[in-house]
């Protein structure tokens, strides 16, 4: 049961609970009231994108009132069901003092950002939500970013001459997987300082290099003459790079033929 000037409200705020707006009401009847629960439906559209609060209100505004604890009184809830909806949860609470912010997750997902300006310590209603989804990135892919614009890498165009794997902006001769795999830097030419050595004793050819990042897959292959077919299968390489963790230095060495002559050549595969 319920008076007239008792009222069931359903209120929304955007500030965080600074200000609330009505978007449902129902007054008593001086009845009985509902004998069961009811199903009640209230819009929220109008705050798509937004972070809201959602709070439940019964007022007593004045003249006859039924008072009671039973469950014949008053306002039953039961079963609230929110639809096309994001449970907010505060991940991070980061003050700012620049207009960006780099959000950096602790696992992949997806996040919902806003923000909310201050003044002084006033502060004022937070924004509308920005949805992103944060994924693993590879070494390869940070790498990318620590040495290439963001307007280079979002230029599909420039795979091939910048950023690409096979692409070589510095013209140095080491495309970028190879000044990856070496640790080099893509926008100097360094390859005099990141290339393999190579030292001959008697009738064996060896090749040394490091080992600097445990993704990259490093192979050294023969060729008696540099023309195909380039092979691994007479090269021995100790320690054992796939085994071994980053900044060992590998010697791969192979026998000299009786031709006299042999070539060796490194080869990565980066994922």
């Amino acid at each position: 049961a319920a008076s007239l000037t008792q009222i069931a409200y359903v209120d929304v705020s955007t500030d965080e609970g600074g200000t609330w707006s009505t978007v449902y009401t129902q007054p008593g009847d001086d009845t009985w009231g509902e004998p069961t629960f009811d199903l009640k439906t209230v819009p929220l559209s109008s705050y798509a994108g937004m972070p809201i609060m959602i709070r439940f209100r019964y007022s007593i505004e004045s003249g006859f009132l039924y008072i009671d604890t039973g469950t014949d009184y008053g306002w039953l809830i039961d079963d609230i069901q929110i639809t096309n909806a994001s449970r907010l949860s505060i991940d991070s609470d980061t003050v700012v003092s620049t207009n960006s912010y780099s959000f950096n997750p602790s696992s992949s997902g997806t996040y919902h950002l806003s923000a909310k300006p201050f003044n002084n310590t006033r502060g004022f209603p937070v924004g509308p939500l920005a949805t992103v989804t944060a994924g693993t990135v590879s070494t390869l892919e940070l790498w990318r970013i620590g040495h290439f614009s963001g307007a280079d890498l979002d230029d599909p165009l420039k795979e091939a001459t910048i950023w690409g794997n096979q692409a070589d902006p510095d013209k140095d001769g080491l495309n970028n997987e190879l000044e990856f795999a070496l640790k080099g830097d893509p926008n100097v030419p360094d390859a005099g300082s990141v290339l393999p050595e190579t030292t001959q004793s008697g009738d064996t050819l060896s090749l040394h290099y490091t080992k600097h990042r445990n993704e990259v897959t490093y192979s050294v292959k023969r060729s008696d003459d540099l023309n195909p077919p380039w092979d691994s299968g007479n090269v021995t390489q100790s320690p054992d790079p796939a085994y071994s963790p980053e900044g060992t230095v590998i010697e791969a060495s192979t026998t000299i033929g009786s031709g006299g002559k042999a070539f060796l050549e490194l080869e990565v595969n980066s994922p």
